[in-house]
């Protein structure tokens, strides 16, 4: 399953990707009470972990070894621009039109923004709020990209599959366990909600189904008998998500303690849905030709429309007039941001592949794992 996954473009994960997405618009943009609507994070780290489990585990069964320069080449070509290109606006709009900050704040976010680690400047409060403050999930993602690549090799030279996943999960719960300890020492909830160590599970319970579904024989009985239950426990997790979003804070003591367990386990299920069921209204929507759109170019998306909607709100407009102008501004910015940026440079992904993994890319999950 795994082989299979990391070569084929599944147009219902890039769905969940645009859904999630479209939801933290929405919750930024508070036209709605949605307390927990940031889960979309949640579910962008679950299905990051999962897909990059899903390459590095391919070609380290293709090969036996993981080319650690190809690897990190094809994040940065997948990452980077963009990023550059926002931050770099952002500092243009800051000086030459208006600010929200003072230059020395502004110069202090793209420092910390370019070097990834704005997730434990919010941690630890080394600077203020600020329009990139929304950088701090991909520095997350970024640090997991550094280290789970050498934890896989590892865990490659363990000698059963049972082996891997229960070292797996044993990370997983030390994740879990260095939260609570934490929630209940009454730890800030910045520290809770943006370290890496007391984020890392969401990431790994995606690492963990990669594992998993890499069995043949799981796979196998997963084919049989997952589509059966799922259309019970797919519908369940919607509600699940959809309650969650809208009366769980996601810096409250309850998030902290099973909040975002939840949240995985759901964001697992809906996961596994898009690979086993492909039929029911969610994959319906999942798959829908726009939702699927939205899910590839939701890396600018997410990007955009947190800076967007600071300068926008110093226009003064109404609640959904501001979520209106929001989207749209950011629609228009990370289209031209994919197409005429990102786009570019993935097209350089061809100088960076394995001699063992010569398909195509364009199709490839690689295009949308971010």
């Amino acid at each position: 399953m795994t082989k299979s996954v990391a070569g084929t473009f599944i147009p219902g994960l890039n769905g969940l990707r645009g859904i999630s997405a479209l939801l933290i618009i929405v919750y930024h943009a508070k036209v709605l009470s949605l307390p927990g609507g940031s889960l979309g994070v949640d579910v962008f780290f679950v299905l990051s972990g999962f897909l990059i489990t899903s390459i590095i585990s391919a070609e380290l069964e293709q090969t036996g070894r993981l080319n650690f320069r190809n690897f990190y080449a094809k994040r940065a070509l997948r990452l980077f621009p963009a990023l550059a290109l926002v931050v770099i606006a952002f500092l243009l709009f800051s000086h030459f039109v208006f600010t929200l900050m003072s230059p020395h704040d502004d110069l202090q976010a793209s420092v910390f923004t370019a070097l990834y680690l704005m997730n434990w400047s919010r941690a630890f409060g080394w600077a203020r709020f600020n329009v990139l403050d929304h950088t701090w999930s991909l520095s997350v993602e970024e640090q997991f990209y550094l280290v789970w690549p050498l934890i896989c090799i590892g865990l490659f030279r363990l000698p059963t599959l049972r082996a891997k996943i229960i070292c797996t999960s044993i990370l997983l719960i030390a994740s879990i366990v260095i939260r609570y300890i934490l929630t209940f020492k009454g730890a800030s909830t910045d520290r809770i909600y943006n370290g890496f160590d007391t984020r890392a599970d969401d990431l790994l319970a995606g690492c963990l189904l990669a594992f998993a579904l890499s069995s043949a024989r799981i796979d196998e009985l997963c084919r049989q008998k997952m589509p059966i239950s799922l259309r019970f426990w797919t519908p369940v997790s919607v509600v699940i998500l959809v309650l969650h979003a809208m009366f769980v804070d996601q810096l409250s003591r309850f998030a902290n303690l099973i909040g975002f367990t939840i949240v995985q386990i759901a964001a697992v299920i809906l996961i596994l849905n898009v690979l086993y069921r492909r039929t029911g209204l969610t994959n319906s929507i999942l798959s829908n030709k726009i939702v699927v759109w939205l899910g590839t170019i939701s890396y600018g998306l997410y990007l955009w429309h947190f800076p967007t909607l600071m300068f926008l709100q110093k226009l003064e407009p109404r609640p959904w007039q501001l979520l209106g102008y929001n989207f749209a501004v950011t629609l228009v910015l990370a289209v031209l941001s994919f197409y005429l940026v990102e786009k570019r440079f993935l097209q350089l992904k061809r100088y960076f592949v394995s001699r063992a993994d010569q398909r195509q890319l364009n199709g490839s999950v690689e295009e949308y794992a971010a």
